[in-house]
């Protein structure tokens, strides 16, 4: 098999989605499937389960300190050797492991054998996960997942730790910085959040028994419950409500006047065209 896309595109943040081919869709398809059925991805990964990133943060609302930790590049850090030792820890022969990574990676940069998993292709998440998993950073956030002393949940590259306990969350959180080092993940020290009474992720302010859509956010849903079609403002309202339900009710009034606004102008053109007919 010989990786390929079609073309990439830029997002905004500067990184690059390629577009892959139909072959290589169909077998990223094929190798996403039997990863699955060899490996049980562990249930803290919310990105391989039903809930997606409000359900990582929900499992935490009951503890009242809170950190993050943020995987800089991390698709650009799963390299072809990583992948390649990962498929092996679950049973792959060496020339498939490597047929596989060199199937879904692709060279990113003009410096020579720089491949890594692109944004894009099917597997990729599936490939990022399991290679994660069978890190020093994945082992440490195996012990932590299962002390009684941590609740540790993961959404792609962030990690969120909660207890009741300062102290605990500290080690914690400063033992897997150490991991992330030993497996050569930069850590996005930015976005990355020390023990705190509360945190954002997700653009979702987390504290003890609360979540709130930040404002900024809040903001951007305002302005798109204003100018988008009925069936997406509901989208946005049922998002917000699994998250906060008050914030959820401002954009249900601010949304029913805007609809009410609309019929109203509706009804005077009918009007007027009845008129001029």
């Amino acid at each position: 098999m010989l990786g390929s896309y079609v073309y990439k595109f830029p997002l905004r943040n500067g990184k690059h989605v390629f577009v892959p081919s139909l072959v290589s869709r169909t077998n990223g398809a094929d190798i996403h499937r039997e990863l699955l059925r060899r490996w049980r991805p562990p249930s803290y990964f919310y990105h391989l389960r039903n809930g997606g990133h409000l359900a990582a943060l929900k499992l935490h609302l009951p503890n009242r300190t809170f950190a993050m930790i943020d995987i800089g590049g991390f698709f650009d850090s799963i390299t072809r050797s990583k992948i390649h030792r990962a498929l092996r820890e679950i049973g792959f022969d060496h020339h498939e492991a490597w047929e596989i990574a060199c199937e879904s990676t692709v060279e990113k940069t003009r410096r020579a054998k720089d491949f890594s998993l692109p944004y894009g292709f099917v597997q990729s998440p599936v490939l990022a996960s399991l290679a994660l998993d069978n890190s020093a950073l994945g082992r440490r956030m195996k012990v932590l997942a299962r002390s009684n002393h941590t609740r540790l949940t993961n959404y792609v590259d962030d990690i969120i730790l909660s207890w009741v306990d300062v102290d605990a969350i500290e080690q914690s959180w400063l033992s897997l910085i150490s991991s992330a080092k030993l497996s050569r993940f930069e850590i996005n020290e930015t976005k990355s959040q020390p023990p705190s009474p509360k945190i954002t992720a997700f653009n979702v302010v987390l504290s003890n028994n609360a979540m709130a859509i930040t404002e900024d956010r809040l903001r951007e849903f305002e302005d798109a419950v204003l100018r988008e079609e009925p069936l997406a403002v509901a989208a946005i309202i049922a998002y917000v409500r699994s998250a906060n339900r008050s914030q959820a009710g401002l954009l249900a009034r601010l949304a029913s006047i805007s609809l009410n606004a609309t019929v109203r102008e509706l009804a005077t053109e009918l009007a007027q065209g009845s008129t001029a007919a």
